[in-house]
């Protein structure tokens, strides 16, 4: 809805209808006006331009070292703990092998889960580096005798 006439500002009539403005085709009023160059303005504006400059450049150079600083510690701790899990992880793993090679166990595996037993002093066999046979002292007898 439209607000009553009587409070709407009235606009402002022309003088002249448009139709007694000289005609000037389609060029427009202006047209030839042509702002002059103001020097001191333009000496100004440069001015202020690298004043802004040598202002912001130190900043912003500070923040990039800044972040690039931050950066790299928050890489350096991602290492260090990294670091710090591997070797837990190769201690556990030195454990482990460790457990794996006790000869306690390995015989007692063998003997209980594989049912294998200790071979008979005749038949072991030692074979020397150029692939010969090592004859083998006799196994001691029990009995003490001589």
């Amino acid at each position: 809805m439209s607000a009553p006439a009587a409070s709407r500002p009235r606009r402002a009539r022309l003088s002249a209808p448009p139709a007694a403005l000289p005609d000037l085709g389609q060029r427009t009023l202006n047209e030839r006006l042509v702002r002059e160059r103001d020097r001191d303005r333009a000496r100004d504006l440069v001015r202020k331009l690298g004043l802004g400059i040598a202002i912001l450049l130190p900043l912003l150079l500070y923040l990039w070292g800044h972040v690039a600083f931050m950066e790299t510690a928050r890489r350096v701790a991602g290492l260090r703990e990294q670091e710090t899990q591997l070797e837990k992880l190769l201690r556990e793993v030195r454990l482990e092998r460790a457990a794996l090679e006790s000869l306690d166990r390995i015989a007692t595996h063998a003997s209980g889960s594989l049912d294998m037993a200790p071979p008979a002093p005749e038949s072991v066999l030692i074979v020397g580096p150029d692939g010969r046979a090592v004859a083998l002292p006799p196994p001691p007898t029990e009995g003490g005798g001589q």
